[in-house]
């Protein structure tokens, strides 16, 4: 993205005191999170205002983080004049809290970036698979209170069925990683030839990485195995819809996602593509 010009603005205070300086008829503010400066923008500023938002989670959150944080996202939905959606989480956001937000909504999902890689080769060991997981992966000894559900059981049934499962964390996820003793990741990679995590990577590196893979994942959120999410409310996982899907594609990869992730699965059976796995089976091995 390409701007005529930026100015920096070290508090939400300074932040308001330019804009209004510089008066705009319609201000855009390309975070969704619930922080000082969109709320001091909100509330002191009369001008339009257009949010992108990346999650909704205020009262779809089990546990928030910071609870007058999130209760603020509530403010800025109803304050917004137009709202532009990754996803539908919005509409389960508006459902749960018995909004009628009053702004146009715009559907805007993520996409492929079209950039010319040069992907690489595939992996041709004799019987073997490779997939991969990057992005938003949480260990469950790590951040509990944030876990996505059974992952861990994941990585143990691909391994029993030989299957080499490739994790390229986010940076934060890496350092938490780093610094966690004999974290219970650490420990499975090194007893098992199957299970690898690699370094964090910008996104170019990464595309091209990830692109001698079989299959991209998206199977670590919830209700794994049956296991209740204790982290969002029931459904939610149903409305969002997942940015690494797109960098599987532009990879070159298949995809294999969780049924209860339904957005992802209506976008992939509409174009014929993908495999759908139940997260209701409870043998670990019918994974994969």
């Amino acid at each position: 993205t390409y701007f005529d010009y930026s100015i920096r603005c070290h508090s939400p205070a300074e932040c308001v005191e330019i804009a209004k300086r510089i008066n705009p008829d319609i201000i855009h503010i390309f975070s969704f999170y619930t922080d000082e400066t969109a709320l001091a923008v909100n509330q002191n500023l009369n001008c339009k205002i257009i949010y992108d938002y990346k999650d909704t989670f205020e009262n779809v959150i089990a546990h928030p983080i910071d609870p007058l944080l999130w209760k603020g996202q509530r403010t800025l939905i109803e304050r917004a004049d137009g709202l532009c959606c990754r996803d539908r989480q919005i509409d389960h956001y508006c459902q749960v809290n018995k909004i009628n937000p009053c702004g146009k909504r715009i559907l805007f999902l993520d996409y492929c970036y079209g950039t010319d890689l040069a992907l690489m080769p595939k992996l041709r060991e004799p019987d073997e698979i490779h997939v991969v997981l990057h992005g938003s992966f949480i260990p469950e000894d790590v951040y509990p209170q944030f876990s996505c559900n059974g992952f861990y059981l994941i990585a143990e049934a691909f391994i029993l069925q030989k299957v080499h499962l490739h994790i390229y964390p986010g940076i934060w996820a890496a350092n938490a990683l780093e610094g966690k003793q004999n974290s219970i990741y650490k420990q499975l990679e090194q007893s098992s030839p199957y299970f690898h995590i690699h370094d964090s990577l910008g996104l170019e590196d990464l595309l091209k990485t990830i692109s001698q893979y079989d299959f991209g994942l998206i199977l670590y959120q919830s209700e794994i195995f049956g296991i209740p999410d204790h982290y969002v409310l029931d459904g939610h996982h149903a409305y969002g819809m997942s940015t690494r899907l797109f960098d599987y594609l532009e990879s070159g990869l298949n995809v294999l996602v969780q049924d209860n992730f339904k957005m992802v699965v209506d976008l992939l059976q509409q174009y014929k593509f993908g495999q759908v796995v139940d997260r209701t089976y409870s043998n670990p091995s019918q994974v994969v």
